[in-house]
This record gives C-alpha cells, structure tokens and sequence, in this order.
C-alpha cells in the first residue's frame, strides 16, 4: 500500500483538467439565481395573498365548527358574520335547547380557549351574503332557501367559501 503525497496528488490534478467550474458555468448559474429572485422575492414580501388564504381557511374551519357544535350540543348555534346589537362578528350558542331560543353563549375555539371571534388581519376584509347564519339542533343552516357566500379580500386576492341552504356544508 502506497503513501500518497502531495506532489503525487497535484500532479493527477493537474493532469485530469478537473480543477473546478468555467467561466460559462458561474454565469449561467448567476444568471439563473437572478432570474429566481425576481420572480420569487416578491411573493415572500407580500403577505396579503397568505392572509386572505388563511384567514378564508379560519373562517370556514369555524364555520364548519358551529355546525358541529349545534348538533353535539343539540342547541341553536349562529354565527354573526356582521355585528349584531352587542354581539361582535363571531360565534355563539343557545343558552338552552329549543328553536325560539336566542344565541347568547359564546362558543369557545378549542384550540386557545378563548371566544371564537372574526377579527381579520392588517389589509383583508370580508363580507357575507348573511349577516348571520343559525344552525339547528340537527346542523341544518335556518336560511331563506339560499345558499350563504362568504368573501374574503385583501392583497389584490379574493377567496370565498359557501354555506349549503339544505345541508350547511361548507366548501369553497
């Protein structure tokens, strides 16, 4: 087994002409980098597309929540998209079970614990084709026949999700 030096080891690199990138090769590569920088930076630094999507995401996720709720606590559940009176956009529950009953019970997020509430982040909006949509004991939204949109705007983007008449099934 032989020791290789360092002389042995320059000299194969040498002879290979393996010594690193051309000239052509960095300026490609430089060229392609600029190019993917120009076209994705700006997507990074402009957040209003990712709010609408998250926000429109929440409020459908809770939505579909009130839904769920109404039918495991066999009670009246609604949901303020717009402010009623003293109670701000959000969701709320029956005190007691029965149709005539009026949503009084805030309905806490499961996941902080605190009352669900509809505060949209800096810049995005949104408007419903309901002020308020009530769920019953069974799930069912207590609507006029129609469907209920949901929009969601802000970035130069708008998502919208709907709320069945017969079923209350949420989708975008």
């Amino acid at each position: 087994m032989s020791v290789r030096t360092a002389a042995h080891c320059a000299a194969v690199f040498h002879r290979t002409g393996k010594g690193g990138f051309s000239l052509v090769e960095l300026v490609a590569v430089m060229a392609i980098a600029a190019i993917l920088a120009v076209v994705a930076l700006p997507r990074f630094t402009d957040r209003g597309a990712f709010d609408v999507r998250g926000y429109s995401d929440r409020l459908a996720a809770a939505t579909r929540h009130a839904r769920a709720q109404a039918i495991a606590s066999r009670r009246k559940v609604c949901v303020f998209f717009a402010a009623s009176g003293s109670f701000a956009p959000g969701i709320y529950a029956a005190a007691a079970p029965g149709a005539a009953t009026a949503c009084t019970v805030s309905v806490l997020d499961p996941a902080s614990g605190a009352p669900y509430r509809f505060v949209a982040p800096a810049g995005t909006s949104f408007s419903a084709t309901a002020a308020e949509v009530d769920f019953d004991a069974l799930g069912r939204p207590v609507l006029p026949g129609v469907a209920v949109s949901v929009s969601v705007t802000g970035g130069g983007d708008t998502r919208q999700f709907v709320i069945e008449p017969e079923t209350g099934h949420v989708h975008p």
